[in-house]
Parts: structure tokens; C-alpha cells; sequence
């Protein structure tokens, strides 16, 4: 009888250790199982801004903000023939894909122009316009006008300088003129640095005229006298 009961209270090794073992491995499995689901979720979401990034840049290269420049390869070309296999198609699409994927967002900005010569970049710029400065203009405010903004419809005359340099004035009598009337502008530009308004200093200039009873050639020899003495 005690045999017998000594029997019944014998338990197998293995249930034994499968039984002490159960709660380590179903923890195993929830950590596994944790760490899993992050992975798939951290790769769902690179997948997703890989996706939009190529959607990005490959709108940017539809609507002409970027260029993709395709190199011919230098070995012999053979005849394509229209059954393309799968193969090849799967080979041209990881390409493309390649190419969109090499696009660093540097290269989504526009590229900068190449250096160019000042030969070069004379030739690239459309030629002047014919413009004479007026020999209407009797009075400061007039000058600065066409000066700065241009007379009936007219270009600037420092629109032109910026643009066009001296090309704008290439006849001798216009450069003459030109730089008689910069040193009245120059004046006007010299009370501004001192903290005078644009309105301000043009009537300062035009009151020295006015109250030497001066032409605009007089003012000029004027202020190129004074200019002369402060060198």
C-alpha cells in the first residue's frame, strides 16, 4: 500500500521541467513578441518616409525643379527587341529607383550657375537699350527722378547701371554727361549717409542751385570744386 502510494506521487522529470520552464518561455515569447512588433512598426514607418521622400523628389523632378542627367554607357549598344523579358524590366526599374534615391536633398536646391567669363556673360546678357539721358532735366528733383526711377515710362539710369554697366552709355557725350550728373546724385547720396531722408536731401541740393542761381552743368563744377578740397 505505501509502495503504492509512493508511486502515485512520483511525477515524470520531463512534466516537471516543462512545468517549472512554462512561465519562462511565455515571457520569452511576449519579449520576443514586443520586440517584434516595434521592428515591424519601425520598419513600417521608414518604409512610409522612404515612399514619401521618393514621392518628393520625384515630383520636384516632374515639375522641373530638379535635372537628371543620364550618361549613355560607352561599351556597344545592341537592338532591343520589343518583348522585353521581366528580367530586364525589373533591372530598368531598380535603376530608376536608384537614380531617384541618389538625389540628396542638397541637390533639390537649384544648382549654381557655372563661372563664367566676363566675355561670356556679356554675351548671355540681351544687348542695352538705346536710352539719352534728357536734356530736359533743369532742377534736382528732376535728375533724381529719372535717376531712380525714369521719366515718362522711360528706364532708370541706375536700372541701366546695374544691369548693363556702361554698355547703356557707350557714346562719349552720354558718358560725359553721366558722370557730371552722378556727382550732383552722389551728393544727394552723401546727406542720406548723414541721416538725411531721400525728400530731405533732394531739396537741400536743390536749394544751393536754386539760391546760387545755378545750372544744373554749374552745380556740378561746384560740387566737383568742393569734392576736389576734402580729398
Amino acid at each position: 500500500m505505501d509502495v503504492e502510494l509512493l508511486l502515485l506521487d512520483v511525477e515524470e522529470p520531463e512534466e516537471v521541467q516543462i512545468r517549472k520552464t512554462l512561465p519562462a518561455i511565455a515571457e520569452r515569447l511576449s519579449i520576443l513578441h514586443q520586440g517584434l512588433a516595434q521592428e515591424v512598426n519601425d520598419w513600417g514607418t521608414e518604409t512610409r518616409e522612404q515612399l514619401n521622400g521618393i514621392a518628393l523628389r520625384l515630383g520636384d523632378l516632374l515639375e522641373g525643379h530638379i535635372s537628371l542627367t543620364l550618361h549613355p554607357m560607352r561599351y556597344a549598344t545592341t537592338a532591343v527587341s520589343s518583348s522585353a523579358t521581366p528580367a530586364s524590366a525589373a533591372t530598368v526599374a531598380r535603376s530608376f529607383h536608384s537614380a531617384l534615391a541618389s538625389l540628396s536633398p542638397s541637390s533639390l536646391s537649384p544648382s549654381p550657375s557655372p563661372l563664367l567669363l566676363p566675355q561670356q556673360q556679356q554675351q548671355q546678357q540681351p544687348p542695352p537699350p538705346l536710352y539719352i539721358l534728357s536734356r530736359a532735366v533743369s532742377t534736382v528733383p528732376q535728375l533724381w527722378r529719372e535717376w531712380t526711377v525714369g521719366l515718362a515710362g522711360g528706364p532708370s539710369v541706375q536700372g541701366l547701371e546695374d544691369m548693363y554697366g556702361h554698355r547703356w552709355r557707350q557714346k562719349h557725350s552720354e558718358q560725359v554727361l553721366y558722370g557730371r550728373r552722378k556727382i550732383i546724385i552722389q551728393e544727394i547720396w552723401r546727406r542720406q549717409a548723414r541721416g538725411i531722408n531721400t525728400s530731405t536731401a533732394v531739396e537741400e541740393v536743390e536749394l544751393v542751385r536754386q539760391r546760387g542761381q545755378l545750372s544744373l552743368y554749374q552745380l556740378y563744377q561746384v560740387l566737383n570744386r568742393q569734392k576736389k578740397c576734402t580729398l
